[in-house]
């Protein structure tokens, strides 16, 4: 894996458990989506996505912007949250580092974890410390290139 691209979903209905994305957070992961598209179009991918309804709603516009071929709903992604520790962080990085096959992985999740995902991989395997800018909004994404270490914050702006 050369890259590892870590989104927060769009907004969403937040009165309502489970409530896929309003029309702004659509046309904020649609904007996203094609700016991935220019970032790493061509480069083999992969998808994955919490399994709630907004993530998986963001993942699929995604897959589909970029010609992936769906996204792959990971339900351990549901038990990782704002009050999550760093052993469910850790064991997420862990999945994404075993189950690449492709240049970039995009992953869909939630609230503080596109942050604390990429520090720890960071962390794991270039045995530097990185400390992000806060939360990510929501259609936002960060982009670690796995080779440098470099990472990309809050994307698009």
């Amino acid at each position: 894996m050369k890259k590892l691209i870590v989104v927060r979903h769009g907004e969403d209905r937040s009165d309502k458990e489970g409530e896929k994305l309003t029309l702004d957070g659509e046309a904020d992961i649609v904007r996203l989506a094609n700016l991935l598209r220019e970032l790493v179009g061509g480069k083999s991918l992969e998808v994955f996505s919490s399994p709630a309804p907004r993530a998986v709603q963001s993942a699929e516009i995604i897959a589909f912007t970029l010609g992936v071929d769906g996204a792959v709903i990971q339900t351990s992604l549901a038990d990782i949250d704002n009050d999550s520790g760093d052993d469910e962080v850790a064991a997420l990085a862990e999945f994404i580092d075993g189950s690449h096959r492709s240049d970039v992985v995009i992953v869909v999740t939630h609230y503080t974890i596109p942050e604390r995902l990429i520090a720890h991989w960071v962390k794991m395997k270039l045995d530097q410390k990185i400390f992000g800018p806060g939360r990510a909004n929501k259609g936002q994404a960060n982009i670690l290139d796995c080779e440098t270490g470099q990472v990309t914050w809050h994307i698009p702006k």
